[in-house]
């Protein structure tokens, strides 16, 4: 036999505290710097993808001034990219306020291995009202693969909107919890 809820709170990092928040519909200061992370990981890819096309910049300033020259078309994609960066970062500062919001997903669970040539993807499956798909890691799936494929479960899983990223969940049923 073995509980459930110690291998939800492993897989997916938070506490009872942590829980009984968000049963109130509030996030934890540790959810919310498990959150700032990911945040942070988003940021930095925009900033690497709009400093990656500096070297544009420096080869206007060694291309002649001639008109049809290399340096003009890399002043134009330069400037392209820059525009995109900065629309990116404000999707993304602009989706920070949204994303605290924590919604709630009920239903059976399945565990769901999706194989490309090369990509595996991992995902926890509710299958509810509203089915949705969650990403989790490689670990997290190792951790409840065993008790997820082989029992019918129902989770309420609380996971913060847009972002997908699962902050808690507790078990429906079977009520008591144990599984074996």
């Amino acid at each position: 036999m073995t509980d459930l809820m110690p291998l939800l709170m492993e897989a997916f990092h938070f506490t009872a505290d942590d829980l009984a928040a968000n049963r109130d519909g509030k996030v934890t200061q540790s959810q919310l710097e498990r959150f700032e992370f990911v945040k942070r990981n988003d940021f930095s890819v925009i900033l690497v993808y709009t400093l990656s096309f500096l070297p544009c910049f420096l080869c206007i300033s060694v291309a002649s001034p001639r008109a049809g020259s290399p340096g003009v078309v890399y002043a134009v994609l330069l400037v392209v990219m820059l525009v995109v960066g900065w629309f990116l970062t404000q999707r993304l500062i602009q989706k920070e306020s949204s994303d605290l919001v924590l919604t709630q997903y009920e239903g059976v669970v399945e565990l769901v291995l999706h194989r490309n040539k090369s990509l595996k993807s991992h995902m926890l499956h509710i299958m509810g009202t509203y089915p949705e798909y969650f990403y989790i890691s490689p670990k997290q799936y190792e951790q409840l693969k065993d008790v997820l494929q082989q029992e019918t479960i129902r989770l309420k899983v609380y996971a913060l909107k847009h972002s997908q990223h699962i902050v808690s969940a507790e078990v429906l049923w079977p009520t008591n919890t144990q599984i074996g």
